[in-house]
């Protein structure tokens, strides 16, 4: 997809970005995932769902440090389910950026 028509629709709103970055993670297309998100960041980046899965797709997407910084973002916009962060696989190559 050229970068003009990811970005040549300047009246998206917030939540088309994320629901347009939700669908391109759901069809294993995590570099635009994370072009949608980054846009959608933009305009607010203060959903900690929306941080979450933004790292994921960054992960996924061998993007550590940027997957990295939005999980920490994640976490102090107020992400609480560690569990699930330790068990899910979308994340599992971020783990070994903390040893």
């Amino acid at each position: 997809m050229s970068m003009s028509l990811l970005f040549g629709q300047k009246n998206d709103s917030y939540n088309d970005l994320t629901k347009k970055a939700f669908d391109s993670y759901s069809a294993k297309n995590y570099e635009l995932s994370v072009l949608y998100y980054e846009k959608a960041f933009e305009i607010k980046d203060q959903n900690n769902s929306d941080l979450y899965n933004a790292a994921c797709s960054a992960s996924l997407n061998n993007e550590l440090e940027k997957a990295n910084t939005f999980l920490i973002s994640a976490i102090d916009n107020g992400w609480t389910n560690s569990n699930h962060l330790q068990k899910d696989s979308d994340l599992y190559n971020l783990h070994s950026l903390s040893s």
